[in-house]
């Protein structure tokens, strides 16, 4: 009995000097790891493919581009002369890969068409042939952040992203992650533009042939320098 009430006495005692404590000198290690663990942006597995590589852009396959049988070299041919020989600056190329994406960049076999990588100047198009049309959306993002292009941020692009992606989509189809931001649209205007410039009304028209003039008027300026 002696010994019963002495635990409960060191119990009572430790209760009335933890509730004496003011709330803020209780540690919150563990609370903020938990946090942080929780917060923390998944790695992306493009460092197992080029360490120094950013993956910027893949698209998920919902349907087949238009025509499969093509080439990615027969897509790429649609550009106009100019922007083809522009593609190539700054030492950027493109390339069909060997295996299929999901599992060269993600390692889980996702359905991803192409992807470009901003740090090793590259596009990559997936192995299946399905993908090959991904070349005219990855130029596009190729091409987004140069400063010889409006790109996708500027106002006038906004504008046009605002009212008219959701019509785009219903026309075109495809992925509808190929729409849902300013950064994916533009790059899916490349591929309509190319493919079918007659779901665009007159207005994107003109801002698409601004881009491409933009790129040949650059690629001129570097071939008369050279």
């Amino acid at each position: 009995m002696r010994v019963f009430k002495q635990l409960l006495f060191l119990i009572l005692l430790s209760i009335d000097v933890l509730s004496n404590i003011p709330a803020n000198d209780f540690p919150e290690q563990s609370i903020t790891a938990s946090v942080e663990m929780i917060s923390e942006p998944a790695s992306v597995n493009a460092q197992a493919v080029m360490s120094s590589d950013v993956m910027m852009a893949h698209e998920i396959e919902d349907d087949a581009p238009a025509d499969p049988t093509k080439s990615i070299n027969d897509y790429f041919a649609l550009f106009p002369q100019g922007v083809q020989e522009a593609f190539y600056l700054d030492g950027w190329s493109y390339e069909k890969s060997a295996e299929f994406l999901g599992q060269k960049i993600y390692h889980d076999g996702s359905s991803i068409l192409g992807v470009t990588l901003y740090d090793a100047h590259k596009v990559w198009i997936d192995v299946r042939g399905v993908a090959n049309s991904a070349i005219l959306h990855e130029t596009g993002h190729r091409f987004a952040f140069e400063n010889y292009v409006k790109g996708p941020y500027s106002g006038d692009f906004s504008s046009l992203y605002g009212l008219y992606w959701q019509d785009w989509y219903a026309k075109y189809g495809g992925s509808i992650k190929n729409y849902d931001t300013p950064f994916e649209a533009y790059a899916q205007c490349y591929e309509i533009y190319m493919l079918r410039p007659d779901i665009f009304t007159q207005d994107v028209k003109d801002f698409m042939s601004g881009e491409f003039q933009g790129i040949i008027d650059h690629n001129e300026l570097v071939k008369n320098a050279g």
